[in-house]
């Protein structure tokens, strides 16, 4: 993993949110593919949100069926926290199902764990260990 990619991109997101956060009103972790393409264009040769969703992945321990988030993702640089790119992610997985019509009980899971690693069978289980997810 690239350590100072993901400080220059959570730092990024932070930075996003700092007139919300400063203004003391409610803050919602709202991201979309443009906002990640529009922070991150500058990030990776490819297009920043493929780029964005692979560096991501790099977070997680995958064993059969299910992953732990790495110690890494838990880490601050600074005063920025480096979970704000998992939930981006998660945030983003969402607007996938929305895009793709597929909002259903069981439509998320499926496209977290294809967003985690291609090795994660594409069922409706929750693929993060519960412990590591309540962290975030």
């Amino acid at each position: 993993m690239n350590k100072e990619l993901s400080k220059s991109l959570s730092e990024r997101l932070w930075k996003y949110f700092t007139p919300i956060i400063e203004s003391g009103s409610q803050l919602y972790f709202c991201f979309n593919r443009e906002v990640i393409r529009t922070l991150f264009a500058d990030c990776f040769a490819e297009d920043p949100l493929e780029g964005f969703f692979k560096h991501v992945s790099a977070f997680f321990e995958v064993s059969g069926e299910r992953c732990r988030i790495k110690a890494e993702a838990f880490m601050k640089n600074d005063a920025f926290s480096l979970v704000i790119l998992l939930v981006a992610q998660q945030v983003l997985v969402v607007e996938d199902m929305v895009n793709e019509n597929g909002i259903t009980e069981d439509a998320y899971f499926p496209r977290l764990r294809r967003r985690i690693s291609p090795s994660l069978s594409e069922i409706s289980l929750h693929p993060v260990v519960l412990e590591d997810f309540m962290k975030v």
